[in-house]
């Protein structure tokens, strides 16, 4: 069931909050992505970003308890990405189009306690052990996803060319991995050993991480080695929020735990990611003319809390390139990158006294600098817009006027950075984990 009853698609924003566990958070976010239109023809079919790949047994996403999986897998339409699948308005201009397809995979239960037996990387999981506060997301192509016969949809280990000469190969995490990625020998990790710290390590850096702030490695792994016995996520009265931005060429998305702005990096936990074809600087037209480019879809994170502080990029493909780059970090020049962004607090206002608010651009890939620009996303001083706060930008010749709603500070007391992410809604609506309608995007309200 959809949350707005709407054949055609139409971008769209929604904030939902109260969410104590990650699976219910990601599954509420799942829903959202590939049933937020409901048709009100029963008969027929609403026109959504993206559609459900696994798991297979069409769950009730309405019921997080009743679906027996923390993971899942979602696969972009040509509603939220021209290029991703077939597209009725390039249909209608006679185009011809090479689908560029690719997945997001969402896995809440990351941490949980395996089968004392089994000691490699295909952990067996047990799914009703409690949540341990964890969660890994990855934006790649259908290539690197590994559809095995039993268990959940699993991404490909990464060893790079020029590694493991001589000797076992060197894991590198995973392709298109949200965090830092951390180097293993093969079956190094005991996955299912709680007091081994490499495998704490790697659980740790991922999107999202909720174990406690102090030492739990010490205190209760060593109390409590059997981590299944004892709900170890993060504290339940602090519950966690969302908010999802979809478009015609990309997504955002934030999540943050709730009330937390009198911390710094190391006492809150916020991460966001926007997912998009970049944009004309002049026009805000997407790059999607495949007989022109090689229209590079691209993929921005940042991380906050106790074990990350971190903003970085890949490209997640190209036309002619069918899996996710090396990451690199967003906030530096390095070799063959320059910086996308600017973390630290900065001065957003001119002598004029007008408020300037960037947007990420000079993307590079292995082989070329791109001239245009992500407006998923943008950033300014965290004292110039609030958190929740909505800004209207005229950016591109088209004359209409784009909105931005600021996410939280990247440091103490709102100071710092603030991200604002792209806002399709005429107004902040904060719904609860039940589904209330959202204003309905197109409609009278606004324009978009």
């Amino acid at each position: 069931m959809g949350f707005v009853k709407k054949a055609e698609f139409a971008p769209y924003s929604v904030e939902r909050g109260g969410y104590t566990t990650l699976k219910s958070l990601i599954t509420a976010v799942v829903r959202d992505l590939v049933s937020y239109y409901e048709h009100p023809d029963e008969s027929g079919t609403a026109q959504n970003g993206f559609k459900l790949l696994y798991p297979m047994d069409n769950p009730d996403l309405g019921d997080p308890d009743s679906i027996d999986t923390d993971v899942f897998v979602v696969q972009a339409t040509g509603h939220v990405d021209p290029l991703a699948g077939v597209d009725p308005s390039f249909e209608a201009a006679g185009a011809d189009i090479i689908p560029q397809p690719w997945i997001i995979r969402f896995d809440a239960g990351v941490g949980k306690q395996c089968n004392p037996t089994h000691n490699n990387r295909r952990e067996d999981r047990n799914n009703n052990a409690p949540e341990v506060g964890n969660l890994h997301i990855n934006i790649s192509t259908p290539l690197q996803l590994h559809q095995p016969t039993v268990g959940d949809w699993q991404m490909y280990d990464y060893t790079p060319p020029n590694r493991g000469v001589g000797d076992e190969p060197v894991v590198i995490g995973t392709l298109g991995f949200l965090g830092e990625r951390i180097a293993v020998q093969d079956k190094q990790v005991a996955w299912c050993d709680p007091n081994d710290s490499l495998r704490l390590e790697i659980e740790d850096k991922g999107f999202f991480c909720r174990r406690p702030l102090y030492n739990i490695k010490t205190e209760f792994e060593s109390n409590y080695p059997d981590t299944a016995l004892v709900n170890i996520a993060g504290t339940p009265n602090i519950p966690m929020s969302y908010a999802l931005s979809v478009s015609d060429h990309g997504i955002a998305l934030a999540i943050w735990e709730e009330a937390t702005d009198q911390y710094d990096a190391k006492g809150h936990r916020h991460s966001w990611l926007v997912c998009q074809r970049l944009v004309d600087k002049e026009t805000g037209k997407p790059l999607v003319e495949q007989a022109e480019s090689h229209c590079p879809l691209t993929c921005l994170y940042g991380i906050q809390n106790q074990t990350q502080d971190i903003t970085r990029y890949f490209v997640v493909r190209e036309s002619d390139v069918h899996r996710p780059s090396e990451d690199l970090d967003a906030t530096a020049n390095t070799r063959d990158s320059v910086a996308l962004i600017n973390p630290q607090e900065q001065i957003s206002v001119t002598e004029n006294y007008e408020y300037v608010i960037s947007v990420p651009s000079g993307i590079n890939t292995q082989r070329y600098f791109y001239l245009e620009e992500m407006d998923m996303l943008g950033y300014c001083s965290a004292d110039i817009i609030s958190q929740d706060g909505v800004a209207e930008l005229s950016m591109y010749s088209d004359g209409t006027k784009k909105r931005y709603k600021g996410l939280r500070a990247t440091g103490k007391y709102n100071s710092g950075l603030r991200i604002l992410m792209r806002w399709y809604n005429t107004a902040i609506t904060t719904q609860n984990n039940v589904g209330q309608p959202d204003v309905v995007p197109g409609s009278s309200a606004g324009s978009y």
